[in-house]
């Protein structure tokens, strides 16, 4: 069980996280309440 959480929060804080659209500022695309899933990866390591 806390292997499964520390794996989730991980994921979650490295690689990919999921955001709720809130506002209808892009209704002809994404609806009010649609989820969008943002990838975190880095394109340069520096």
């Amino acid at each position: 069980m806390v292997f499964a959480v520390v794996a989730a929060t991980l994921i979650r804080f490295f690689t990919f996280e999921a955001y709720a659209s809130p506002a209808p500022s892009m209704e002809n695309s994404l609806m009010v309440g649609d989820f969008l899933f943002v990838g975190k990866e880095r394109k340069q390591f520096f």
